[in-house]
């Protein structure tokens, strides 16, 4: 049979599938979804950046994102678990420090002090010289409850 005729008996092909999404549209997307107040979205977004991007710059960075998202909705040991990814992947990245401060955020918020104080050690052995804005934060932390000095 001729290709025109084998068309006509199975009509027109279907389109091709959109590609999925690069992974920086999908950072892009769970930024705006995370402005907005949307978790739902900004989480959906971001599971599937760590996932299909793990190594890419936005899929390590979108491991931080995730655990700001889960923070702010209190959601501690999925945040804690976003953390420690992103500190996996990039021990010297450029939100190490701030992980390790929410981190022991949210172990605090778990009752698990031994981990958030550990947590608190490790940034200050890491960043001697923080930020304003990150020491007022680890500062606060600090002063939630005391770590044994041992």
């Amino acid at each position: 049979a001729a290709p025109q005729e084998v068309q006509a008996l199975v009509g027109e092909a279907p389109p091709a599938p959109a590609p999925p999404p690069g992974a920086e549209a999908l950072f892009n997307a769970a930024q705006l979804a995370l402005q907005r107040g949307d978790y739902l979205t900004a989480e959906t977004n971001l599971n599937m950046l760590v996932t299909n991007f793990p190594t890419a710059p936005e899929g390590i960075e979108g491991r931080w994102l995730l655990g700001e998202a889960r923070y702010v909705q209190s959601a501690w040991g999925p945040a804690a678990e976003a953390y420690l990814s992103y500190l996996d992947a990039a021990p010297q990245g450029r939100r190490a420090s701030e992980s390790l401060v929410r981190l022991a955020g949210a172990f605090g918020q778990l009752g698990n002090t031994k981990m958030r104080c550990s947590a608190l050690g490790e940034y200050k052995r890491r960043t001697p010289n923080p930020d304003a804005t990150l020491k007022a934060r680890a500062d606060a932390e600090a002063a939630r409850s005391p770590c044994p000095t041992t």
